[in-house]
C-alpha cells in the first residue's frame, strides 16, 4: 500500500531553503531532497531516521536555540 507523500521545506544552518518529499512505495522509501534522490529498504530507513534522531537530540544541548 502507497501512503501519502510527506512534503515541507527544510532549512540549512545558513538560510537556504529546499523542498523535501518522503513516501512509502512497496517495500522502499524515498526520499527527495532538492534534486537529490534516495530510496532505502524499510530497514535503513529506519536506521536513518534513528540516526537523525539521535543526532538532533545531541546538537540540541550544544546550542540554545535550535
Amino acid at each position: 500500500m502507497d501512503l501519502e507523500k510527506k512534503i515541507f521545506y527544510s532549512s540549512s544552518p545558513d538560510g537556504d531553503t529546499l523542498l523535501t518529499e518522503i513516501y512509502q512505495t512497496g517495500r522502499s522509501v524515498t526520499i527527495i531532497i532538492g534534486d537529490k534522490r534516495i530510496d532505502l529498504d524499510m530497514n535503513s530507513a529506519f536506521d536513518l531516521a534513528d540516526a537523525i534522531i539521535d543526532t538532533a537530540n545531541e546538537a540540541r544541548y550544544d546550542f540554545k536555540s535550535y
